[in-house]
């Protein structure tokens, strides 16, 4: 790829609304770890956890909902660096520019052990909102359809981006069914970001918002 291509890219990046994180010198993403341990920076490097993390996923291209960038104007160092890369010195990761995210291709993971955990410990938001026991796979896909839509319409918020991950929560507005259905609910749920527009469930009702 020639300087001209390598500039054109960087542009359109720049202006696309959703970014691709890509590290064209690893192989490693953070779909190689288990999530009792995280990235393992033995088996990684010289690939650092952050970007290990963040390699191949996708994000709304807007300061608040990506990775943090490294502040060169606060190292005097910097001067001294020759590839100032994204987020370190010599980091090889790059934002490409990606199609929007569309709502027909969504893909979650580990979400059956959370979506038990709902029914067995918050149940009574569920009765809350209206919906009965027979309703229960109405209710999941309705979580997860509109958890990815969120995500798609960058409706969620960093939590924090560590060695398990990039964590977010997701913001959606649930309708209540039944004599809830004049209503709408706003909850956030949990996710993980993981590769290829790949969201990993934390908590699939987070919490209620005010």
């Amino acid at each position: 790829m020639s300087k001209l291509e390598k500039l054109y890219d960087r542009v359109l990046a720049n202006v696309s609304p959703w970014v691709e994180i890509a590290d064209s010198k690893s192989t490693w993403t953070i779909e190689d770890f288990p999530y009792e341990t995280g990235v393992d920076e033995k088996k990684t490097s010289p690939h650092c956890w952050m970007c290990v993390t963040i390699n191949h996923c996708w994000f709304k291209n807007e300061k608040e909902k990506m990775p943090e960038e490294f502040d060169y104007t606060k190292n005097f160092l910097s001067i001294f660096y020759l590839n100032k890369g994204l987020y370190h010195p010599n980091c090889h990761c790059e934002k490409q520019a990606i199609d929007t995210p569309n709502i027909k291709n969504k893909k979650f993971l580990a979400t059956s052990g959370k979506i038990d955990y709902f029914f067995k410990d918050k149940i009574n938001w569920f009765y809350a909102w209206g919906y009965l026991d027979k309703d229960k796979n109405d209710f999941i896909e309705k979580v997860l359809n509109l958890s990815y839509q969120s995500y798609i319409d960058g409706k969620y918020e960093k939590i924090e981006h560590n060695q398990y991950g990039f964590k977010i929560n997701i913001f959606i507005e649930l309708p209540g069914i039944n004599e809830k259905k004049e209503k709408f609910y706003k909850i956030k749920t949990c996710w993980t970001i993981f590769p290829n527009g790949t969201l990993k469930c934390n908590t699939l009702i987070g919490g209620r918002l005010k």
